[in-house]
């Protein structure tokens, strides 16, 4: 995975208000066919936030929050009419 799209994925989290609340005990994952090697043009990157349940609420809310605001665009505007978290654009990542 080129070390740009690991920065970007990375500067995009970290750069949520309430991140650094939950930093010591959150961890940003990328999985899927990039990390792993195995992309092609119709790839996208996977991100697992892990979080601990305490967390998870205000977390959600914040990234919500953010795309209320225009801060970040989603691919499933309807993932709120099911309580899931949104999937989202990352500036300089390329895929979908």
């Amino acid at each position: 995975m080129k070390k740009q799209t690991v920065s970007s994925v990375i500067s995009c989290i970290t750069s949520l208000p309430e991140w650094s609340k939950h930093s010591k005990q959150a961890a940003v994952v990328l999985t899927g066919s990039i990390p792993a090697g195995l992309s092609d043009d119709h790839s996208d990157v996977d991100v697992d936030l892990l979080l601990q349940e305490p967390a998870y609420a205000e977390m959600f809310d914040l990234i919500w929050e953010a795309v209320d605001t225009g801060s970040i665009s989603i691919l499933n505007p309807r993932a709120r009419l099911y309580n899931e978290y949104p999937i989202t654009y990352v500036p300089g990542v390329n895929g979908h």
